[in-house]
């Protein structure tokens, strides 16, 4: 009987102890705080506190292979199943963006393969506001001094195709915004002995091929004629 006074007497007096220090050590910590003089890593000599005093374990510092959510908070992590992207650092977000462009020009490349005339069906799209037009006649583009003109290219699609350009690859078609086209290239004519048959080069209309020449070669010698049916 004797025996087990003394042992309920003993685990009171230890519990009564731990709970003496568990005070005076939280009474410390608030103290530190009030202070200012707190700071995490005086968490690390008392590791039964941590649960006590943070719900989560303590942030670290962020490495190079390691989250950004991961190195704000370490118990997000898997805490939603259902986050799309977790970005390393800003070298992933890079490597994601370029990942993301290889993505897009595969799927790109996979369309055209499927419709090699996808040119004909994409809206004109200038690269810059200023480009020949009826009203103008005259632009000096990318490539130098451009008029236009309206003639029947039959005969030129002719000289085309003997040379190799065939209608497969190469169909004549005119594009919305009445322009004549060779395949995808706007079609032009120039001086072939500065840019020969076939030069592919760039005119305010977009890419061009060289089809033609004429006589405007004789005052605009680097001039360029952008076949239309204005």
């Amino acid at each position: 009987m004797r025996d087990l006074r003394e042992h309920k007497w003993r685990k009171q007096f230890i519990k009564a102890g731990v709970a003496c220090l568990a005070f005076m050590t939280t009474f410390t910590v608030v103290g530190s705080v009030m202070r200012g003089g707190f700071s995490y890593s005086d968490l690390e000599s008392m590791p039964f506190l941590q649960s006590a005093a943070l719900d989560r374990p303590m942030p670290v510092q962020a490495t190079s292979d390691m989250t950004l959510i991961e190195a704000y908070d370490p118990t997000a992590e898997k805490s939603n199943e259902h986050h799309f992207v977790k970005y390393a650092n800003y070298k992933a977000v890079e490597e994601h963006e370029q990942l993301k462009s290889v993505i897009t020009d595969t799927i790109t490349e996979q369309e055209h393969a499927r419709d090699p005339y996808y040119y004909m069906h994409e809206p004109v799209v200038y690269s810059s506001s200023k480009h020949l037009n009826r009203r103008d006649g005259v632009c000096y583009g990318p490539s130098g001094r451009e008029t236009y003109y309206n003639l029947d290219m039959r005969g030129v699609v002719r000289r085309m195709r003997s040379l190799g350009y065939s209608a497969e690859e190469y169909p004549y078609w005119v594009r919305s915004d009445g322009v004549k086209m060779f395949g995808p290239y706007v079609m032009v004519a120039a001086n072939f002995r500065i840019r020969p048959r076939g030069t592919i080069l760039e005119c305010s209309l977009g890419t061009a091929i060289v089809c033609d020449t004429g006589g405007f070669i004789k005052w605009a010698p680097r001039g360029l004629d952008v076949a239309v049916d204005w």
